[in-house]
């Protein structure tokens, strides 16, 4: 995963192809770190969303949500 991420305004809410686009990686990959509790997820009815700024830090701090 790659950490170029563009800035975005921390209360913007993306997709999961999104956020997957944003660190360099497959959507297959972000369900992989959504089902190990790896990374913070909005649920937004049965859509997931993520906040590119907590997803980033949630990963380089190497904690579980």
């Amino acid at each position: 995963m790659s950490n170029n991420a563009p800035e975005q305004p921390s209360n913007q809410l993306v997709s999961q192809t999104e956020i997957a686009k944003i660190l360099g990686c497959t959507p297959r990959t972000i369900s992989n770190l959504i089902r190990r509790r790896k990374i913070p997820v909005i649920k937004v009815g049965s859509l997931n969303r993520f906040q590119p700024e907590r997803v980033v830090e949630a990963l380089s701090e190497g904690r579980s949500i």
